[in-house]
């Protein structure tokens, strides 16, 4: 079986996981327990959150209740889209921070004005400084974006979380994070809701592997180098979206499945979309 490779390597020779479990749907306490543990037991090695979820404090609980100790899970949180700028940023941090207790990795959640952005970066970069987060990172953002922040920041975001999937590839963002060193993770791997997973070219080749849809699609963003975020909270499925990597995708069949990229997005286009509580 093919050993997971690390996130990141942290400077002081730790490593950030692979995998992590997407919360957004986790409303309750008894869900983020069983979830959690499930999580772990199956070898997931973070949890990702954000403000906007309204559950940080539930992901604290679930982590407690679940027995899982704090130190073996790595935590990623965002900061929503009315908390930018520096001095609004800090205290959104704080805010989250009380709610789960610490936060091991802090990303902006979507850029909004570039004038926002960089001021809001500048406060991630003194969390950092301050060793209240292990890495900084953005999501959501583009190239023009990226290149933006690149040619301002003092310290370039560590991770870029993206839509993508077998629907959604932006091969020439990937790319670009590739060339900067950025890692990506994608958020909506399995593009659920959407009839992805029912895709017959997905299924067929599924069943030639002998491994499910869901496998198929999450092994396949880990060979073209994109870090999953699978979101469950069933036991079986967090499980299952975990057990990718004792198989490879033949050329072949990786050629079949990079052709069904639509370039159809499921979430709103960074580029286009603000928020109203910008305003």
């Amino acid at each position: 079986m093919e050993k997971p490779k690390p996130l990141i390597i942290l400077p002081d020779g730790r490593n950030i996981p692979p995998t992590f479990l997407g919360t957004w749907n986790i409303r309750t306490p008894i869900q983020a327990s069983m979830a959690i543990k499930a999580a772990i037991t199956s070898g997931y090695g973070g949890i990702d959150t954000a403000a906007c979820y309204e559950n940080e404090d539930l992901i604290r609980r679930g982590i407690t209740n679940s027995g899982i100790q704090r130190n073996q899970v790595f935590i990623t949180s965002k900061l929503w889209n009315n908390a930018h700028g520096f001095n609004s940023a800090l205290r959104a941090f704080e805010k989250s921070e009380k709610r789960l207790g610490s936060i091991d990795i802090f990303l902006i959640h979507w850029p909004g004005p570039v004038y926002s952005f960089l001021e809001t970066w500048k406060a991630l970069e003194r969390l950092y400084d301050e060793k209240r987060v292990q890495v900084i990172g953005v999501s959501n953002f583009m190239m023009s974006q990226l290149d933006i922040l690149l040619h301002k920041c003092r310290i370039k975001p560590m991770i870029n979380q993206i839509e993508c999937h077998l629907w959604y590839n932006d091969f020439m963002l990937l790319d670009y994070c590739r060339k900067h060193n950025i890692a990506v993770q994608a958020y909506s791997p399995l593009s659920a809701g959407t009839g992805l997973l029912r895709d017959k070219t997905l299924i067929e080749i599924a069943e030639k592997l002998d491994k499910t849809p869901a496998q198929l699609a999450l092994r396949y963003l880990w060979q073209i180098g994109v870090y999953p975020v699978p979101k469950s909270s069933n036991p079986k499925r967090i499980a299952e979206n975990n057990d990718f990597f004792d198989f490879e995708i033949p050329v072949n069949h990786m050629q079949k499945l990079i052709s069904m990229n639509r370039l159809v997005r499921t979430n709103k286009d960074p580029l286009q979309w603000f928020d109203p509580e910008y305003r």
